[in-house]
Parts: structure tokens; sequence; C-alpha cells
């Protein structure tokens, strides 16, 4: 999944944001979620997820982490622009540890963004004697002449039950 939040969001929209995220990373046990992008929280200090400065949004955003057990990688800075203190803006998050090394390269064109090379070791297990339908043999004929149905007349006998 990859995500843009606004600098300028709101808690309104940071809140529908927290739900997706609750959402993809607590479906966890059907597959192994990667969340990145670009999140501007330049409140949060990761080394030890805390708010430096007080934020609802940043306190809201690392609490959604914490209650979905979730990882946050980049350690270190990926936006600085002249005397601005760099930001860890950029994420990589997820509910596994299948992320072996982030790299940070210099920034493209006109951004003050680094680029981010990201590496994991992501595997998921090959199902073994999967079934396969041989979609040729279906009896699709029969199947037209079961929808045949008169709906009109079986709702009006529906109807008449209540």
């Amino acid at each position: 999944m990859c995500v843009y939040r606004s600098l300028s969001s709101d808690l309104v929209n940071d809140k529908l944001l927290f739900e997706l995220l609750n959402s993809v990373l607590k479906n966890g046990y059907t597959y192994k979620p990667l969340i990145i992008g670009k999140f501007n929280f330049p409140h949060i200090n990761w080394d030890n997820w805390t708010v430096l400065k007080s934020d609802d949004s940043s306190n809201l955003f690392l609490w959604c982490l914490r209650d979905n057990y979730a990882f946050q990688y980049v350690d270190k800075p990926t936006r600085a622009r002249s005397n601005d203190m760099p930001h860890i803006l950029d994420l990589v998050i997820t509910t596994d540890d299948f992320v072996q090394e982030i790299m940070h390269s210099s920034p493209l064109g006109n951004s003050d963004h680094a680029v981010l090379q990201i590496h994991c070791k992501k595997t998921e297990p090959i199902p073994i004697n999967a079934d396969k339908f041989d979609l040729n043999k279906g009896h699709y004929d029969a199947l037209r002449q079961s929808l045949c149905i008169d709906w009109g007349t079986l709702f009006d006998a529906c109807d008449r039950y209540k």
C-alpha cells in the first residue's frame, strides 16, 4: 500500500487514514502488509517513538502503529532542505520482519526527499495440490436454465408470507 498524507491534513482526514491503516494492518493474518509513503509527521522522534511537540495526529498515528504491533523501519532523515532540521517523513511500515535493508539515495530532480531503496525477503507459501477448475467442462446450459426464474412471481409469493 502506498500512502501520501499532506502536511496540511486535518484531524478528521487523519482519523480516516488511521481507520484505513487499522484495516490493512489487522488483516495481516491473510497477508503481510507493506505500507510505504510520505506520512509527514515531523514531530515524531522515531528513535523512541515519542511526540516532540503537542500534536494529536502524531499521537494517534503512534497509537495506531502500536495497537497493530507494526514496525517502522526508516531510521535516517528522508527530507532535508537548506537550514531546516532534517526529518523522517517517509516511512516503511509492516507487521512482520521481512524488510532486510533500506538504502537512502540522493533526491531526484528538484525534490528534497531521499529516494529509498527497500530490500525485502518476503516469501509466501506455495499451495500444494491446489484445486484447479476446468472451465471448459462447466454445465453452462443447465446453469442458464436454472436461472430462468419468474422473479416477480417468486417475490410476490414471499411478500404474502410477511
